[in-house]
């Protein structure tokens, strides 16, 4: 997400990303303006191309709790008035006072303030975060194979991407670094950190034993008898309240939720429609590593 944002900005943003083709919609873009040279922050722009004309729609956001006053709507209009603006556009989460409105209609700005998705029986995304918690767990993998050397002695070696696993004599097996992918992948192992791991630090192990006898091979060389795959995991677990902010716009429900964690920002994006199943994006922006 851009530095300077919230998250009624980036569901208006995000929103208005399928305006169609030809358009590119921007958050917290910077324009010139045309009387100072100065840069001004504008919320989101969108931007397009008819003919040989660009085309700029200028929005900006206010997340309040009480409705927008008519100053803030002059406001807009001085600012916009020095920048390359084409239309106006006016997002306000609580809506605006009556005379705020008025002079929307004499200055041409569109006034829009989102309905209450929540209402609506079909956006389930948009109740059910509202207010919500997410558990977020980070996790590192450290991977080793136990296996038994020729003379009957056992040795741990690090689980190397490129060792193959194979039948004995047999050095075109699986590679240990696919196996290892596979282990990682599992569902049922997400499940389990995902249930067991409590807040801050916390350390899980699992281990693949073969059904048969497999060799390991590093190259034509041959370690040993594979006894086990061991992954130890190291986990930590954060759970953070969900700032929650819904829209309606163009006939769909549009949600972002986001959860500020001591290592980054976590994000999810839905867009639900009538009769179809909700559209989501998860994202997480790492703003300095765990300790």
């Amino acid at each position: 997400m851009p530095q300077r944002t919230n998250s009624f900005q980036r569901v208006v943003a995000l929103a208005h990303a399928g305006l169609g083709d030809g358009w590119r919609v921007t958050e917290s873009k910077m324009l010139v303006d045309i009387t100072t040279g100065e840069l001004r922050e504008v919320d989101v722009v969108a931007e397009s191309t008819v003919g040989e004309y660009r085309v700029i729609l200028a929005l900006e956001c206010r997340d309040h709790d009480r409705a927008a006053t008519v100053g803030w709507v002059e406001e807009m209009h001085s600012k916009h008035q020095d920048l390359p603006t084409d239309k106006l556009i006016l997002w306000s989460r609580s809506g605006f006072s009556k005379s705020a409105l008025a002079k929307a209609r004499a200055r041409n700005i569109q006034a829009l303030s989102p309905d209450d998705a929540a209402h609506f029986d079909w956006a389930e995304l948009a109740r059910h975060l509202t207010d919500g918690l997410v558990k977020y767990v980070g996790v590192e993998f450290d991977d080793f194979i136990d296996v038994v050397a020729s003379d009957g002695t056992k040795h741990r070696h690090p689980a190397r991407a490129d060792l193959t696993l194979g039948e004995p004599g047999d050095m075109d097996g699986i590679l240990v670094g696919m196996l290892v992918e596979a282990l990682h992948a599992l569902p049922e192992l997400r499940t389990v950190i995902l249930d067991h791991a409590t807040e801050g630090p916390g350390e899980f192990y699992a281990e693949y034993s073969p059904p048969k006898p497999w060799t390991i091979w590093d190259g034509a060389q041959p370690l040993g008898t594979l006894m086990r795959l061991g992954i130890a995991l190291r986990t930590r677990a954060e759970v953070s309240p969900l700032e929650t902010r819904s829209m309606l716009y163009a006939g769909a429900a549009h949600t972002v939720a986001t959860a500020k964690l001591t290592t980054g920002q976590l994000e999810m994006y839905a867009k639900e429609q009538p009769g179809l199943a909700p559209a989501v994006v998860t994202s997480y922006v790492a703003t300095r590593q765990r300790q």
